[in-house]
């Protein structure tokens, strides 16, 4: 495995774009992980937004963790905070 042969970031933006897009030059994004997912195109920023607006909210930590993963928890969350008031 050669990660300078992949190439990765010239075939979806050049270096600059990258930086605009807050990827550091040492590192390329995992696909799953937070940064990588935060900018596909395909996902709304103000979606991503909101998400981990409400996670920092209910106190779950969002740092590489998948999309699925992040909203199971909140749902998880809320869940209980539901099951709480209606007691």
């Amino acid at each position: 495995f050669e990660p300078e042969k992949l190439n990765w970031s010239k075939n979806v933006m050049n270096e600059e774009e990258l930086i605009q897009a807050g990827f550091r030059a040492n590192r390329e994004p995992i696909p799953g992980d937070w940064d990588y997912e935060h900018h596909m195109p395909d996902t709304p920023e103000n979606e991503w937004d909101l998400i981990r607006a409400r996670a920092k909210e209910l106190g779950i930590k969002t740092h590489a963790k998948k999309r699925e993963q992040i909203e199971a928890e909140i749902a998880d969350v809320e869940f209980h905070e539901q099951e709480k008031e209606n007691e």
